[in-house]
């Protein structure tokens, strides 16, 4: 959606952008730019809880012009919270944009935790961590550092504060399942809710952001430490510097290549099995929750 929905291209949507990029913006779509300045300082640091001014954002939203005709929009996973810091910012991060967006639509997209969660362990394997998915899934609280908690996937308490902040009416909550199994159900329900005028020529087809190797990402979950340095792995001090991660980088994607199908799979399905074990009827209650909320039936989607 935000390479191929949320950008300057005429397809309903036109993202709000500043004059004022900052390094720390090179690399996003346009429409996660302006997003970054409700969790980011200027200079990327990570706002503290007294350091958000709403009056400077509003400052540099006068500034943002849409590109295009469509629907101005400004979109970033990381403004639910960051999973694998248990959310810590999120209700912070609510906050801040009921303070500059009072009257605005919010689009949430939920996943079954299940399958999120295996997706989230392969990206933090991917960006350095080193832990099992047990030990990802189970690690212990730490009043001085966030992390994974299995608890911020409980979507009820998210969605309950954003309908509080902005009313219920500007909430629209939807599944990932439908997206993938009908996306244009989705996408209708997303122009009834914002007033869009969408093609329906899109690339639903088309794999972005897609999982690098299971098999070979669990299995040398280790050499992260010498070829990754990252918050998620300590920035640790084995670290060999950049040109042995990106030979690291070339040599799994080649490996990724040849490991067979079967293989992957087989690796993908047991830590769908111990995921599953981990978690048991964890969520159940927070889904019903979530479906009063929406007035959506999720065990149509694989919800439990």
């Amino acid at each position: 959606m935000q390479k191929n929905l949320f950008d300057p291209k005429g397809n309903g949507f036109s993202p709000l952008v500043s004059n004022r990029v900052s390094k720390n913006d090179k690399g996003l779509f346009e429409c996660q730019r302006f997003a970054r300045n409700f969790i980011f300082g200027l200079e990327g640091n990570l706002l503290g809880s007294d350091e958000f001014s709403a009056e400077l954002v509003r400052e540099l939203l006068a500034d943002c012009k849409p590109i295009g005709s469509g629907i101005p929009v400004i979109s970033h996973e990381r403004l639910s919270g960051n999973p694998h810091a248990g959310g810590f910012d999120s209700e912070k991060i609510c906050s801040r944009l009921s303070q500059v967006f009072d009257s605005s639509k919010i689009f949430m997209m939920l996943r079954e935790q299940k399958s999120l969660i295996l997706s989230c362990y392969f990206q933090y394997l991917g960006m350095g961590g080193t832990l099992s998915i047990q030990d990802y899934v189970n690690q212990p609280d730490d009043e001085r550092l966030p992390k994974f908690s299995k608890s911020f996937f409980q979507f009820n308490h998210l969605i309950s504060r954003y309908q509080k902040a902005f009313g219920k009416d500007h909430v629209l909550v939807l599944p990932y399942e439908m997206f993938r199994d009908d996306p244009h159900q989705l996408l209708e329900k997303l122009k009834l809710f914002t007033g869009a005028v969408v093609p329906d020529s899109l690339p639903f087809t088309q794999k972005v952001n897609s999982r690098l190797n299971a098999f070979l990402g669990a299995r040398l979950r280790f050499l992260n430490c010498f070829t990754r340095r990252d918050s998620l792995n300590g920035y640790s001090p084995f670290f060999m510097g950049k040109f042995f991660q990106k030979l690291d980088r070339s040599l799994r994607k080649r490996m990724g290549g040849i490991v067979p199908n079967f293989i992957e799979n087989a690796e993908v399905a047991k830590h769908k099995r111990i995921i599953q074990n981990l978690v048991g009827d964890f969520y159940e209650a927070s889904n019903c929750e979530t479906e009063e909320l929406i007035s959506l039936d999720l065990k149509l989607y694989g919800y439990k």
